[in-house]
């Protein structure tokens, strides 16, 4: 949401959306590495103080796509520990440990899954965002996100 803002807000503006961002990655760094997101996060704090949207742009799209690595890179990798568990037992005549692990890997699939698809957390961003906008009696960006929500929405229903 941040970068959609920086299209038609002042960069001080866009500076307090970093705030939930920050406190958001606090949250998240007991379950995944955020730490390279929190140094781009860092830059685009750096870059609005100078004015420079281009740059702020730039970090956040770099944050983002750490971010969306780490959700994707992390269960695979649990994913494909559990495979090659499971190819072992199975080496070694133990079907039981070999079906245990391949139950793990296949949970982890579906967490790698539903980390990947992200209409849903779209949505929240945008009813988030929604409810900031007419907080600040924006109701023309209300209305918008509100709108962007329901479109997302709409994408997560005709998948399932």
């Amino acid at each position: 949401m941040a970068k959609k803002h920086l299209d038609y807000e002042s960069t001080e503006d866009v500076a307090a959306d970093m705030v939930p961002i920050e406190a958001d990655l606090t949250e998240l760094e007991d379950f995944i590495p955020v730490e390279q997101a929190k140094k781009h996060i860092r830059k685009v704090k750096k870059h609005l103080k100078k004015g420079d949207k281009q740059a702020a742009k730039e970090e956040l799209q770099a944050a983002d796509a750490a971010l969306i690595y780490t959700e994707v890179e992390l269960p695979l990798a649990a994913t494909e520990k559990q495979v090659i568990a499971a190819e072992n037992f199975l080496a070694h005549n133990q079907p039981q440990a070999a079906d245990r692990a391949l139950k793990v890997a296949e949970d982890n699939v579906q967490f790698t899954s539903s980390a990947v698809f992200a209409p849903i957390a779209q949505a929240r961003n945008s009813l988030w965002q929604a409810s900031k906008d007419y907080a600040a009696k924006n109701y023309e960006a209300a209305k918008a996100d509100l709108a962007a929500a329901g479109s997302w929405l709409e994408k997560v229903v005709a998948q399932h």
